[in-house]
């Protein structure tokens, strides 16, 4: 198991270090403290997961944005000045996940492995899922709307595919969370927000007035169940003759000869 840790400032990095050298047996860390030695020490090795540690917030943006050109690695952020739109940025560029300093050394340790395991397929069940005209491929993330393919991020995936497992159910934050993370971490409500916020716009869904991925407020999410209406077989046919006499042209059944 190897670690990139990058962290210009320094500061934590003894702390993180020590979470994996003492808790997880058989890791490995390197620590850079520029993009460009990260970014060096990254082509020239192989690594199992990287971890941000936010100094300057634009450093870091093109950091994410640049191992992805060329790695879906899982990242791992931890910003010790957080604000929403930072945290939006950084999955919107790639990020697995987002934490917040000061945190607890068990916290990291558990949100790492929870997006290791995910990342090697660790996880059981990634056969493909079907929820109306919605499709995902969980194992390849990539879901599928009306025959339009749309690429997913890792967590993105889990997120979907939990929401499919429980289609026409309430889905909690909490639920939401131990799909992600593994734990219930109630600090995560604003993380999921922005992955529920982002499948919206991918899947097309408007997000001011959502028919797809509905929110029930103070409790979680729910994906929306097609309906689907169960005829008798005389109501059927009546139904399928009535659609193919509406489909024909209006001078077919007219001779107009006669006229």
């Amino acid at each position: 198991m190897d670690v990139l840790i990058f962290n210009p400032s320094q500061k934590d990095t003894e702390t993180i270090t020590s979470v994996f050298d003492s808790l997880w047996p058989g890791s490995c860390t390197k620590v850079a403290t520029t993009t460009e030695h990260a970014l060096s020490v990254f082509e020239k090795s192989r690594f199992d997961l990287v971890i941000i540690v936010v100094n300057l917030r634009d450093i870091c943006f093109d950091l994410v944005k640049d191992l992805r050109r060329f790695s879906d690695v899982p990242v791992v952020v931890i910003d010790g000045n957080p604000n929403e739109y930072a945290l939006m940025k950084f999955i919107d560029l790639g990020a697995d996940d987002y934490l917040v300093s000061p945190f607890k050394p068990l916290e990291l340790l558990y949100h790492c492995k929870a997006i290791v395991r995910r990342a090697f397929g660790m996880d059981s069940d990634n056969e493909p899922l079907e929820v109306g005209l919605l499709r995902l491929d969980a194992l390849l993330h990539r879901a599928e709307m009306g025959g339009q393919q749309i690429p997913l991020s890792r967590t993105e995936s889990i997120v979907l595919s939990h929401l499919m497992k429980n289609a026409g159910r309430v889905v909690s934050h909490n639920s939401l969370a131990r799909a992600i993370w593994g734990d219930e971490t109630v600090e995560a409500n604003g993380t999921i927000r922005t992955y529920i916020e982002r499948l919206r716009k991918k899947l097309g869904d408007n997000p001011r007035n959502p028919s797809l991925i509905l929110t029930e407020t103070g409790y979680g999410y729910r994906l929306a169940k097609p309906f689907k209406l169960h005829l008798n077989p005389v109501l059927s046919l009546i139904v399928t003759v009535i659609n193919m006499i509406a489909a024909l042209p209006l001078f077919s059944v007219i001779d107009c000869d006669a006229l």
